[in-house]
């Protein structure tokens, strides 16, 4: 296969994922109703920025108390990236960036489990090389379109 091939198969291939969050009775969430996504390549450098941007001010406004930096910084990290993947059924975010704060003030065991999920599913924290690509060498999900991206034609 060469390079053109190996371009139009990787862009062509549908490798977005969501899976549901389970249930959640204390947010009166049944299954089915709200999911977790993958970020694409644009969301997660947006969610690196903006823990990039959190850590310069955690460290700045705690600079004589490292213990306390890091705190400022943690307390947020979950909701951070759950703003961005909690979806409902049809992929639409539930929340905006803006709701960050808001989130944040509900039950830290939700949070951690929803994040931990969330994490795990978007191969941040521990990498675990095998939730990336099978032995077969074939991703765990593998392109089911025809329809190729815009202004991409087979090469073969």
């Amino acid at each position: 296969m060469n390079a053109e091939q190996l371009k139009f198969k990787i862009l062509k291939s549908e490798d977005q994922k969501q899976e549901s969050a389970g249930a959640i009775p204390d947010w009166g969430i049944e299954d089915g109703e709200l999911f977790i996504r993958t970020m694409n390549g644009e969301e997660l450098a947006e969610f690196t920025d903006s823990m990039q941007s959190a850590r310069r001010a955690a460290a700045g406004t705690k600079a004589s108390d490292p213990d306390a930096e890091d705190e400022a910084f943690d307390s947020n990290i979950r909701a951070r990236l759950l703003v961005r993947v909690l979806v409902d059924k049809e992929g639409e975010r539930v929340f905006t960036n803006e709701d960050l704060a808001q989130l944040n003030k509900k039950s830290g065991r939700i949070l951690v489990h929803l994040f931990h999920k969330a994490q795990e599913l978007n191969g941040l924290g521990k990498m675990n090389q095998d939730t990336m690509v099978k032995p077969s060498g074939e991703t765990q999900n593998s392109a089911s379109g025809s329809d190729s991206p815009e202004g991409l034609e087979d090469p073969q």
